[in-house]
């Protein structure tokens, strides 16, 4: 694998949260870091969240553009994360 080159670099401290950005040559990386038990907690809402527009979606509701965005997002990531 090839080493990425980060060209600048944002930290920032809010409580018990850590977010990075990293400016690569061809992009960019976000990170988010925190206790174990608050990401868990933050992923049951996200889920739920996802849920709900997901079914909203089924029923025949015209959604906004970024949340369908935000569900085939969702939907990629899912199927990536079950190839691992």
């Amino acid at each position: 694998m090839q080493e990425e080159q980060v060209q600048r670099t944002f930290h920032e401290q809010v409580e018990s949260f850590h977010f990075q950005v990293d400016g690569l040559k061809d992009g960019y990386r976000v990170t988010f870091r925190s206790d174990e038990e608050s990401i868990k907690e933050n992923r049951r809402v996200g889920a739920a969240a996802v849920n709900l527009a997901r079914q909203a979606e089924k029923a025949g509701w015209k959604l906004p553009w970024p949340i369908r965005m935000l569900l085939w997002f969702w939907d990629k990531y899912k199927i990536t994360e079950g190839n691992k």
